[in-house]
């Protein structure tokens, strides 16, 4: 199942409110009762949200992100694809900062400093600045 705008209007509700019945999800999102119904069971099945309290595992929604933008480019494509799926990642790891009540920005500001002191190197999706050995 891939992730679509339904999956994620339920998700960040859910986020917000876990313990949301399927009614209440349905009048914030706008969506049919039977469509949130639908959506939570598949939701379920591929263990994105457990039970009615809909504990969202992070892990393997990232993973689905993760597999969706490899997606773009083992089946070649568009540039337009690849730039959602980059921005759908980019939202779920902010998302994970703010949960996880870290210093995203500071992290990523050190991280930075030290990719600009690496020499880059051309690489099959661009400028690489990976420090390992060659």
């Amino acid at each position: 199942m891939e992730l679509n705008y339904k999956d994620s209007e339920l998700l960040k509700h859910l986020s917000n409110n876990g313990k949301a019945s399927q009614r209440e999800l349905a009048e914030v999102t706008g969506l049919a009762l039977g469509t949130v119904s639908n959506h939570l069971k598949a939701l379920e099945n591929k263990k994105i949200i457990k039970g009615y309290s809909a504990n969202i595992d992070r892990i393997l929604l990232t993973i689905e992100e993760l597999g969706e933008l490899a997606e773009c480019f083992t089946k070649g494509k568009s540039d337009e694809e690849k730039s959602e799926e980059l921005a759908d990642l980019l939202i779920l790891i902010i998302g994970h900062s703010i949960a996880m009540n870290v210093d995203l920005e500071g992290a990523f500001d050190k991280k930075m400093k030290e990719i600009m002191k690496r020499p880059a190197i051309m690489g099959d999706l661009g400028i690489r600045v990976t420090n390992y050995e060659q």
